[in-house]
């Protein structure tokens, strides 16, 4: 199975953002070809300096080299026709999520934080 038609199989839906969502899952075998994928796209598909797409491509991590060729990703990359169907917000979130991919913070610890803060303002207001 390619990985495209992966992608389109394993797709999931965010409630909060409907449709725009149905981001693929980044991992660890993916996340380079994406990032190249997604980088080719905008490179061929922005409307200029002033664009959407123009703007996420400055936000771009993924650095090639002087021998990368965009047209080659959009010939041999299976995950560049499953962003080719992506409107502007689910290219934002897509490329929130590989430049995030790997920072993520344990849900716990954050949890722990945030009840950390809430005691110390709650404090502050009683003294």
């Amino acid at each position: 199975m390619s990985k495209a038609k992966k992608l389109l199989e394993t797709f999931g839906e965010d409630e909060d953002m409907g449709e725009t969502a149905d981001l693929p899952t980044i991992d660890a075998t993916n996340v380079f070809d994406i990032a190249a994928a997604l980088h080719a796209f905008l490179t061929y598909n922005h409307e200029g300096q002033g664009s959407e797409r123009y703007s996420l491509l400055s936000r771009s991590e993924f650095k090639p080299g002087p021998m990368w060729e965009p047209g080659e990703e959009a010939d041999e990359n299976e995950w560049y026709s499953a962003i080719e169907s992506l409107d502007d917000y689910a290219l934002g979130e897509l490329m929130d999520r590989v430049k995030n991919f790997g920072n993520e913070e344990d849900e716990d610890a954050l949890e722990r934080d945030i009840e950390r803060e809430d005691l110390a303002r709650d404090y502050d207001q009683e003294y």
